[in-house]
């Protein structure tokens, strides 16, 4: 295995960047080839590693920025953070019979909106295809069942005599 060399420290996304520039440079290619190899539209690489940055890196850019690159990221310790850190971690406690991949209620109640919004306009979309005779029969057949469980209901409250 060939011996790795450190070629920067990254503590940041600004600094990220700048060490992806200086790679660039680095291996002396411009951004047009760099757009080209990876497959992206004209003028990303300007977009994402200039000095304007008007884009940042995406999820699908980063990996094929850093093999365009010939770079990997490797994540260690930074001693000198941890020390400062270590007081004020605390330590998470989760009880051994708890399914780490259940979804918290917390979750679900931010999420409902969404999915509520999506099922009306599914609904929505599903409706307008059905032809108006054909709603106003199923608009009469659900009336009908509610009267008739209505109906149940009162009779049921109703003392016998």
């Amino acid at each position: 295995m060939a011996e790795q060399r450190q070629l920067a420290e990254i503590s940041d996304y600004p600094s990220l960047v700048a060490a992806l520039r200086d790679r660039k440079a680095q291996i002396g290619i411009t951004d047009q080839v760099m757009d080209e190899l990876a497959g992206w539209a004209r003028g990303y690489t300007g977009k994402i590693l200039g000095p304007a940055s008007v884009k940042t890196i995406g999820q699908m850019s980063f990996g094929v920025c850093l093999g365009v690159l010939g770079v990997k990221l490797i994540l260690v310790e930074d001693q000198e953070m941890m020390q400062q850190m270590e007081q004020r971690w605390e330590q998470r406690y989760r009880p051994a019979n708890v399914d780490a991949h259940a979804i918290s209620m917390r979750l679900i109640e931010r999420v409902k909106p969404a999915i509520f919004r999506q099922v009306a306009a599914d609904l929505t979309r599903a409706r307008k295809k059905i032809r108006p005779s054909t709603r106003r029969r199923i608009a009469k057949q659900a009336a009908l069942a509610r009267w008739r469980r209505r109906k149940k209901r009162r009779g049921r409250s109703r003392p016998n005599r």
